[in-house]
């Protein structure tokens, strides 16, 4: 569980204090603003450890995992 709180403060970091995020005009209002919303939601899905059944029959961590890795992958190119 550390490593995942972590990853996650330094992602927010990167995003805000390191990053182009930082105003929710640009949160709320870029394509790049967006994604990286997108990227925190389903990081945060990711870091609680009880789901409830149907999630883990429709095996929504890998789900999320690759849509997160998908994110990362659009906000390195502006997206």
């Amino acid at each position: 569980m550390p490593a995942i709180v972590g990853v996650g403060i330094t992602g927010i970091l990167r995003g805000t204090l390191f990053g182009p995020v930082k105003s929710l005009d640009v949160l709320f209002g870029t394509p790049y603003g967006l994604t990286f919303l997108a990227a925190i939601a389903l990081g945060l899905l990711l870091a609680v450890p009880t789901k409830p059944a149907w999630m883990n029959r429709v095996h929504a961590d890998w789900i999320a995992f690759l849509a997160v890795f998908t994110a990362m992958i659009l906000m390195h190119f502006g997206l």
